[in-house]
């Protein structure tokens, strides 16, 4: 899509689509990460007995299990406010494979809950052009639609 052709109302649906779907994977994550960041030991413990029986090893986990509570909520802050979208998008979509990773390993079923939610947050990057409801730091300004007849 050529971002030099829209036009973005806040009124459009597709631009209440697109805020509407950031805002709900934002605060997702921001409570998630809030659930999380209380103890974070405990989570880190949680993880590893939930990992003891795979391969993969407790030194990589252990950093993995205390770096995820603060990713969700950032995570959640930054897809709320709309800073950086495009990168936190992205960010938020290389986190999920992770995520999903872990749960491939583990043979649990969520993997296709994983699965959906990357598939969406891709969405929401796609469709990032008609993302009007969000703070301007990281994110490019518009390039406004030249008028016909105007220079």
């Amino acid at each position: 899509m050529n971002n030099n052709n829209v036009r973005c109302c806040c009124g459009d649906p597709r631009c209440l689509a697109v805020a509407l779907g950031r805002w709900v994977f934002g605060i997702m994550f921001l409570f998630f990460g809030l659930g999380k960041v209380q103890n974070p030991a405990a989570f880190v413990q949680y993880l590893l007995s939930d990992f003891q029986n795979t391969w993969l090893p407790k030194w990589l986990l252990v950093p993995y299990g205390y770096a995820i509570p603060f990713i969700e909520l950032g995570i959640g802050i930054l897809l709320l406010l709309g800073i950086a979208r495009n990168a936190v998008l992205f960010f938020t979509g290389l986190f999920l494979i992770t995520l999903t990773f872990g749960q491939i390993v583990l043979q649990k079923p969520i993997v296709f809950n994983n699965l959906i939610y990357t598939l969406a947050v891709a969405a929401l990057l796609f469709l990032a052009e008609y993302d009007c409801w969000l703070l301007p730091f990281g994110n490019r300004p518009r390039v406004p639609e030249k008028q016909p007849g105007l220079g």
